[in-house]
């Protein structure tokens, strides 16, 4: 009998390290991270915008919400009623209308010759109580100074109303 040598073997080593991440999963927690990236700049976004509107309001509007917007900035959209406009030493003081409601406005930046009784105007500025306090005046005007139709008319006509300008036929 013949014996072949044998060599002996060693005895498999154990692992010393975990098996690496297989590459699905990393791929899912980066899709995870750049998803919760996204959500938190989007609501960041929507917050800090919301916080910075500036919305334009009707006289009745703005009218209506005086108690609840209380030093807030805002704009006020309407009609310079006549007869109603003083020129002051750091601005002007006016009544300003919709057809609907009227308040007392003074403002402390007046634009170019414009600027007059029942030019449609908007005011940027603060409630101080009943009256509006204005540090911005913009005069409105566009392309078209008529009505082009039945409706436009009535919408000027209810915009004038109570404020003394004249009125479209």
């Amino acid at each position: 009998m013949t014996t072949t040598p044998t060599t002996p073997t060693a005895p498999e080593a154990a692992p010393s390290e975990p098996p690496a991440p297989t590459r699905g999963r990393k791929f899912k927690w980066r899709y995870v991270i750049a998803l919760a990236v996204c959500v938190g700049a989007i609501a960041w976004m929507i917050t800090s915008l919301s916080e910075n509107v500036n919305y334009l309001e009707t006289v009745s509007q703005a009218v209506k919400h005086r108690a609840g917007e209380q030093h807030r900035e805002l704009r006020i959209g309407g009609v310079v009623v006549r007869h109603t406009l003083q020129r002051t030493n750091d601005g002007a003081d006016f009544r300003l209308g919709d057809g609907k409601a009227v308040v007392f406005v003074h403002v402390t930046n007046i634009p170019s010759q414009l600027f007059a009784e029942c030019a449609p105007v908007v005011v940027q500025g603060q409630w101080n109580g009943t009256a509006f306090a204005g540090d911005n005046l913009l005069v409105r005007h566009g392309a078209n100074y008529g009505a082009s139709n039945g409706k436009d008319v009535k919408t000027i006509k209810d915009a004038l109303a109570g404020t003394g300008c004249q009125k479209p036929n």
